[in-house]
């Protein structure tokens, strides 16, 4: 009995299980292809948004780290630090080393330096004023070509006085006709001893000077017409006893003085030329009565 009872179950269990299926089936396969399409649609908004994340991240480091040439970097490197700022505007400069240093600094004033030529390369070399009457000038003609002694002339200026009261045109002093380049009229005082005489081209009362009289040596091209060339002293002015020059007191009185050779002209500007040292002095002060480099240049 039992067993057709299970056999009964069995066969209506399989015909439930027939019917469900043939019944359900179009609904669950609608249902599962639906969802296939949901699924397949999510995976494909997916990948877009992936895809649009990707290129909006590429392309904006590419932009930012690959372009050779920005905006920016173009006017602050080339244009305003190198160019213009630093190397045009504040480092070339011409005022500076043309007009200050060159020009002002190193040209000698031609006021009291005689451009050399010819005519004004005559100079005084040597002033005696030694013991007694032991007294010479010496005039040297420093140019490279000869000389008109007629076109130069000596002249005493005593004790301050604005005139001279002594004159002596250089082609009066032996006879001179011409001075050679190199040569030198020595003009010595009529009462000197010997070793100036005897050396002296010439003697002439343009020697009775003391330690405070000025002398001038001028040059004239007509004759008539007489320029300052050189000069020893102040004309109208009485320093006392004498002038110093090269930092020597008195230096003009019972002193030699010979001129530097490094001096190629006569001064107007006694001051400059007398200076205050050795240094700047045009002259170097010997002692009294050294007649050694008298004639000698």
């Amino acid at each position: 009995m039992y067993k057709n009872i299970l056999t009964a179950l069995a066969v209506t269990a399989a015909f439930a299980l027939f019917t469900a299926c043939s019944t359900n089936d179009p609904v669950d396969n609608t249902d599962i292809d639906t969802a296939t399409v949901d699924i397949d649609t999510t995976d494909t908004i997916i990948a877009d948004e992936d895809t649009a994340v990707t290129d909006d991240i590429v392309t904006d480091e590419d932009l930012a780290e690959g372009d050779p040439e920005p905006v920016e970097g173009d006017d602050i490197v080339t244009d305003e630090v190198v160019t213009d700022d630093v190397v045009t505007d504040d480092i070339v400069t011409d005022e500076v080393v043309t007009d200050d240093i060159v020009t002002d600094d190193i040209l000698p004033d031609v006021d009291t330096v005689v451009p050399c030529t010819a005519e004004n390369c005559v100079y005084f070399s040597e002033y005696i004023e030694g013991t007694a009457s032991n007294k010479a000038i010496e005039v040297y003609n420093g140019s490279t070509a000869a000389i008109d002694p007629a076109k130069y002339r000596v002249r005493l200026f005593p004790n301050g006085a604005a005139g001279a009261n002594q004159t002596l045109v250089l082609n009066a002093c032996g006879s001179l006709t011409t001075l050679a380049a190199g040569a030198m009229v020595k003009i010595a005082n009529g009462l000197a001893g010997a070793t100036l005489k005897d050396a002296a081209t010439c003697t002439h009362g343009v020697t009775d000077y003391n330690g405070d009289d000025a002398m001038t040596l001028e040059y004239s091209a007509n004759g008539t017409d007489w320029t300052v060339i050189d000069r020893i002293g102040v004309v109208g002015t009485d320093p006392g006893t004498a002038w110093a020059v090269a930092g020597t007191a008195d230096a003009t009185a019972e002193h030699t003085l010979v001129r530097k050779a490094t001096i190629t002209t006569g001064a107007t500007d006694w001051t400059a030329s007398a200076g205050t040292s050795t240094g700047d002095s045009q002259w170097t002060v010997n002692a009294q009565d050294d007649f050694t480099g008298f004639g000698v240049r």
